[in-house]
């Protein structure tokens, strides 16, 4: 039922979510380890997009029992955060 309801508002929920990440400041720590991000300038000019993209398409294969995409994707986040 999650997954459903989650495919039918992505259209509306995803540029949201994207907005609202655009909106919020870099974390001081992300300017030693992510210079370009702490500037505004992302690796790649869709990255964040990307990333919200993946995420929330992963939170609907989660709610539809397989977690398998939202593990690699959050583990992708966490190793490039942590690199």
């Amino acid at each position: 039922m999650l997954a459903h309801w989650l495919s039918h508002h992505r259209v509306t929920l995803l540029p949201r979510w994207i907005e609202r990440l655009n909106a919020v400041a870099v974390p001081a720590f992300a300017e030693a380890h992510f210079p370009a991000a702490a500037n505004g300038v992302a690796a790649h000019p869709n990255e964040r997009d990307l990333l919200m993209a993946s995420i929330y398409d992963g939170m609907i294969t989660a709610a539809e029992g397989n977690f398998g995409p939202l593990d690699e994707c959050l583990r992708l986040l966490r190793a490039l955060r942590t690199s």
